[in-house]
């Protein structure tokens, strides 16, 4: 009979010795790999004409007589010749050695700097710079772009930008060529001036566009106001901003129609950063905003205001169109996804300028809210998507279930009464085609199932981003199915017809709302069962 051979296999003190070794060697390689990967070199031979000092993400250097890129600390020496690149949401700032000047690097940007004894000389191959000069010091700055030299004098701020630019430039693989050049004046004044020895001056509150076919001065586009740009955006372009924490910041306005001082806590998103650059986005384009994050404390609403981008603060769209959750309200450490149409009734004149400002008004004056993982999506979805469409033709009828659903509490103010209980639904569910509704059009609304609480009254609305177009004060009491209350636990089942006062331009900017009687009320209402039939007769 054939015998079971034991397999099982020992290790000896020569296998654990190699083992053990190897496991070592291989460590030691990994960490030699990590600090060569993070390493930087420092030139004992040449004193160093500048640092660089992060904001964001990553920045990397290289030597004038190499061709590797090195990854950079916090605060890195920059030597005579050396070139400096940010990668994808990145930001950093360089200051000259015994200088006032400052030089900011937006994101995919890259410099090469350089001095001589009388000069400071920057190379911008492309992206965004952003340039300081101190008061103090009677120097010069010269920035050098394709055929144009930019010298910024002392006390200047100034903002370069060459929207043209290719990733091959970027990475040091090919020339850059001569692309388009914008020069904003912010403060003091710069010179510009070409091969040809020709100069134009550029005062504070100027911006100045070169193209890049452009040869001579005389044609470049200048302008005190911020209607330069003449080419739209893309239709269908969509960007994402991102960053890993969002701090909001606190700030003070005038309300005029309130009359009074009133504070809130903001966070700003370039709309150069979401679309394209040097561009114009005219009235009547709808943008389709998505706003994504997690919030360190609870947030029950927050307003998305895009401004135009001239040199006065203006809103590029009614102030009813900015609260994209209606209240639904954010909870602490919970992640959102909010998104939103925004149709502009004012064209956005220069997106170089214009921003979308989040932001949310506190109860109390306290710490601001930071998200985390916090992105801003925006695509341009149509250019002309606010001009009138088709009519929604009569007979058209949609209806809505819920088996169970809690309404929410809109605040809408800082006042202790200043919110209501209610169900939102966008309308473009219900009319699914962007068509338009017309001033006198009669709708029909049923509404049945039950609730878990009295209600004193139900009233249904339709809100576009000018306001309910069923009744002019936005009195909501007057739009009630009936005055008979609601009891709790027993079916109810309303049926009314609105005449609307107002047209309707497109649904896919407007919302149904369903009102609860927040006055009875103690808590939110849950309702099961829930029927909503609207039908345009």
């Amino acid at each position: 009979m054939m015998k079971k051979r034991n397999t099982t296999y020992r290790l000896n003190k020569v296998d654990y010795t190699i083992f053990i070794v190897c496991s070592i060697a291989a460590i030691v390689m990994l960490y030699l790999f990590y600090r060569d990967l993070h390493s930087f070199t420092i030139k004992q031979t040449e004193e160093p004409i500048a640092r660089i000092y992060f904001k964001k993400n990553t920045a990397q250097r290289k030597f004038a007589d190499s061709d590797i890129w090195e990854m950079l600390t916090d605060s890195s020496a920059i030597y005579d010749g050396d070139r400096i690149r940010t990668s994808k949401n990145a930001e950093a700032h360089t200051e000259f050695a015994d200088s006032g000047i400052q030089i900011q690097l937006r994101e995919k940007s890259m410099i090469q700097i350089s001095q001589n004894k009388n000069q400071r000389n920057v190379a911008f191959v492309g992206g965004e710079i952003f340039v300081a000069t101190n008061a103090a010091e009677q120097e010069t700055l010269v920035i050098h772009s394709g055929k144009k030299d930019v010298a910024v004098s002392n006390a200047s701020e100034v903002k370069i930008a060459v929207p043209e630019i290719s990733d091959a430039a970027l990475a040091g693989e090919e020339a850059a060529g001569d692309s388009s050049l914008l020069i904003e004046v912010k403060r003091g004044q710069v010179q510009v001036s070409n091969t040809a020895r020709q100069t134009l001056l550029v005062q504070a509150g100027e911006t100045v566009i070169f193209k890049s076919t452009q040869d001579g001065m005389e044609n470049a586009r200048i302008s005190e106001d911020s209607t330069m740009p003449t080419e739209s955006v893309k239709e269908g372009t969509e960007k994402t901003f991102a960053c890993d924490y969002a701090k909001f910041k606190h700030s003070n306005f005038w309300d005029e129609l309130q009359n009074r001082e009133r504070y809130n806590y903001g966070y700003n998103v370039p709309l150069a950063d979401v679309s394209e650059r040097f561009k114009i986005i005219p009235k009547n384009s709808i943008l389709e905003v998505e706003i994504s994050g997690t919030p360190n404390k609870d947030l029950h609403q927050f307003a998305i205001q895009i401004s135009t981008g001239q040199t006065k603060w203006k809103r590029a769209h009614e102030y009813t169109d900015t609260y994209p959750n209606r209240g639904n309200g954010m909870k602490q450490d919970t992640p959102f996804v909010i998104k939103r149409k925004i149709m502009l009734d004012s064209s956005v004149v220069y997106t170089d300028r214009a921003i979308i400002n989040i932001s949310y008004e506190p109860r109390i004056l306290d710490e601001p809210v930071v998200m985390k993982d916090f992105k801003v999506r925006c695509k341009v979805v149509s250019l002309n998507g606010g001009a009138p469409q088709q009519k929604i033709a009569g007979g058209l009828s949609k209806t809505l279930e819920y088996d169970r659903i809690t309404l929410f509490k809109n605040i809408w103010g800082s006042g202790p009464d200043d919110y209501s209980y209610q169900l939102h639904v966008n309308l473009e569910k219900i009319f699914d085609a962007p068509a338009s509704l017309p001033k006198g059009t009669k709708i029909k609304v049923s509404v049945s199932g039950s609730s878990d609480a009295d209600i004193q009254w139900l009233a249904p609305s339709i809100r576009d981003e000018n306001g309910i177009i069923w009744v002019a004060d936005y009195n909501q009491w007057a739009l009630r199915f009936s005055d008979s209350p609601t009891t709790k636990n027993v079916p109810f089942a309303y049926s009314r017809q609105y005449t609307s006062i107002a047209a309707l331009k497109d649904p896919c900017l407007a919302v149904f709302e369903l009102t609860a009687d927040r006055e009875k009320l103690s808590a939110a209402p849950v309702l099961t069962d829930l029927r909503i039939s609207l039908e345009v007769e």
